[in-house]
């Protein structure tokens, strides 16, 4: 931040330093957590999941802490309702910035996500046409494709599903 070594009522620069290197260890120290959450979430395990999210939140309660921790609650809830007629989007947010400072993608990264990108977007297609009614092909294709930078494209793939699931 440009500040001098030696700031009136702050910790020296080295001690502001250490710091820092400690909180960033404490943050790594969650991301496996984060991800067990995300797992259990993933295998239906809803109580595990919202008890993960919620130790993460103890030390970083973040928006994606935060929203998964309601997501598994939610998705609990549904599990013990009985005479749901409908499907709920709640969504997961599996992306969490505990892991700032991590590797930059290579070109090569670069390629391999642009290829499964293209795969599921594929694969989402014939999904589609398949069942042209199925609303679950239309927004997962327009997922695929904004990821892949085709914003016009997504927003006209997500207008059919919702046409659709009118």
């Amino acid at each position: 931040y440009g500040l001098e070594s030696e700031v009136e009522g702050y910790p020296a620069l080295g001690e502001r330093q250490e710091i820092a290197r400690r909180a960033e260890g404490r943050l790594a120290e969650m991301a496996p957590v984060f991800e067990a959450g995300n797992r259990s979430l993933l295998v239906e395990h809803y109580p595990e999941a919202a008890r993960c999210f919620d130790h993460v939140g103890q030390v970083f309660p973040s928006r994606e802490i935060l929203n998964n921790s309601g997501v598994a609650r939610v998705l609990e809830a549904l599990k013990l309702s009985t005479g749901v007629r409908f499907a709920y989007p709640v969504e997961l947010d599996a992306q969490t910035r505990l892991r700032r400072g991590g590797k930059s993608r290579s070109p090569r990264d670069e390629e391999r996500r642009l290829q499964l990108l293209e795969q599921g977007r594929a694969l989402f297609d014939q999904a589609r046409a398949k069942d042209p009614g199925y609303t679950t092909a239309y927004v997962n294709l327009a997922c695929a494709v904004v990821l892949l930078g085709q914003h016009a494209e997504a927003i006209s793939w997500g207008e059919q599903g919702m046409e659709i699931a009118k």
